[in-house]
């Protein structure tokens, strides 16, 4: 397999997050979605959006637990999920996009 590889967006670290964690999924539209580990308002990680033309939105702040550390999915219905594994832990829960 042959290809060129390209950044699509630098991550600064602020509000914007840093540290991206365990791949992104695609919407219907071409915009992907994903998590951080760090940044964001607390520096506990976001999940973000990264439209066709790279323009990066926050659209969550993490607000507890030891940074987010997990994976995301989708449902049937199209809601954004993640599976948000806390520190050392490692406690798991599965939840909406607002409760995560």
């Amino acid at each position: 397999m042959t290809g060129n590889e390209a950044v699509l967006y630098s991550f600064t670290g602020g509000a914007d997050g840093a540290q991206p964690e365990a791949g992104v999924i695609r919407d219907a539209a071409g915009n992907l979605y994903g998590t951080t580990e760090a940044g964001g308002d607390l520096n506990l990680g976001t999940v973000f959006k990264l439209d066709k033309t790279g323009n990066e939105t926050a659209l969550h702040s993490f607000t507890g637990g030891a940074g987010f550390r997990g994976s995301r999915l989708t449902d049937v219905l199209g809601r954004l999920l993640c599976e948000n594994r806390l520190g050392e832990e490692r406690e798991s829960k599965l939840s909406s996009l607002g409760d995560c």
